[in-house]
């Protein structure tokens, strides 16, 4: 992957974090909160998506990226691991 496809894959994966996390504030919300943390999690997950279909234009799997977490999370790279499938 190119640097830039490299960026694209780490924002990915923080969106992805995102959306993962508002979930779990949402269990635990007050329900008066809940409407307003769903509108978040919703905008993180449109550019997440979003995102996606960007790498998936480029031709890489975006998937992939979401498991491999990026440098987001501290696991390496695809361009670290050479492009190595799982």
């Amino acid at each position: 992957m190119t640097p830039a496809q490299d960026a694209v894959a780490a924002a990915v994966t923080s969106e992805h974090a995102a959306v993962y996390l508002y979930g779990l504030v949402e269990a635990y919300a007050a329900p008066t909160r809940k409407a307003e943390i769903a509108t978040y999690a919703a905008e993180h997950r449109s550019q997440r998506d979003a995102l996606a279909r960007v790498l998936s234009a480029a031709g890489v799997n975006s998937t992939l990226a979401v498991i491999l977490g990026g440098v987001i999370l501290g696991r390496p790279t695809l361009r670290q691991l050479g492009g190595q499938s799982l």
